[in-house]
């Protein structure tokens, strides 16, 4: 049987398409796409990364043992063109899937100015225990700056449970 290997990305080439829907044994669905030659190595391809934790899909929760796979279409195309059928078959059909292969510009232009303007989108102020504020969608940005380091330094150097300490100083905040 031939192993699964993930090509590299070119997204004017033409290539054999499949839209395929896993099928888990309580009837959840989930839709994807590929181009390798048979649908059945992209199916053992999600069954070792579940078996090895992982898989990334929203299908990370189905039982592979009992789950059956299923070829929706094949089609000759190029990848943008396969991500928006893989798309419209995702919105026609009741499925686990939460990333969408594809997104118009209506639908990005919609994320980045919920970002902006939502507080739950990033905006929110957070105070951390290091004494400094700064917005929650910069979070990973302060984690690397010298003065929270610092403070990082002081907690583990006072032989205090660091875990527990962050734990606190964010969940509070967030």
């Amino acid at each position: 049987m031939e192993s699964y290997q993930p090509q590299p990305k070119d997204n004017n080439q033409i290539k054999n398409y499949k839209i395929y829907k896993i099928v888990n044994s309580d009837g959840r669905a989930y839709i994807g796409s590929t181009c390798n030659s048979s649908i059945k190595l992209r199916f053992s391809s999600h069954k070792s990364q579940a078996k090895y934790g992982r898989n990334t899909t929203s299908c990370r929760d189905f039982d592979f043992e009992k789950a059956t796979i299923e070829l929706l279409a094949s089609f000759w195309s190029n990848t943008r063109q396969a991500h928006q059928i893989e798309r419209s078959f995702i919105d026609s059909n009741e499925c686990v899937n939460i990333a969408r292969p594809f997104i118009t510009e209506e639908e990005r232009l919609k994320i980045s100015q919920s970002w902006l303007t939502d507080p739950n989108g990033g905006a929110e102020l957070i105070t951390c225990g290091c004494g400094s504020k700064f917005l929650r969608r910069e979070k990973a940005r302060h984690d690397k700056c010298k003065k929270h380091l610092a403070w990082l330094v002081n907690l583990s150097s006072q032989n205090q449970d660091l875990d527990t300490d962050l734990e606190l100083v964010y969940s509070n905040s967030l």
